[in-house]
């Protein structure tokens, strides 16, 4: 699910969640410290350390979900294109390298510009 997230990320595509569904516990990603992705798209998302408080933790899970269902969209679609790779493995080794290729290109992003508020 991290990875699904990280492709809706990337792609910047957060699709809303309907139907009924699982609720994501925090446990299941804390105990292999994974938690961090949730606060780190949250923080990225809403750009203020507030919602890494107890009571904004709810945001911080909705922003996960929602990129993680774009997330597996995305991947349905790049497995759907390759129907001669039946396990997916070689589709998703060879979406990975084009990201690695294209961030390659550009190295030159300045991290300076990214501005967060933190009370």
């Amino acid at each position: 699910m991290v990875f699904a997230a990280m492709v809706g990320y990337s792609h910047d595509e957060r699709r809303e969640i309907s139907g009924e569904t699982i609720e994501i516990i925090l446990d299941t990603y804390a105990s292999d410290e994974k938690d961090g992705f949730i606060y780190l798209l949250g923080l990225l998302e809403h750009k203020d350390g507030q919602v890494l408080k107890d009571e904004k933790l709810k945001e911080c899970v909705v922003v996960f979900e929602e990129y993680c269902n774009a997330g597996l969209y995305i991947i349905e679609d790049w497995l759907n294109e390759n129907p001669g790779d039946p396990s997916g493995v070689d589709t998703l080794l060879d979406k990975i390298y084009q990201r690695l290729s294209e961030n390659e290109k550009l190295k030159d992003i300045n991290n300076d510009e990214i501005e967060i508020d933190i009370d």
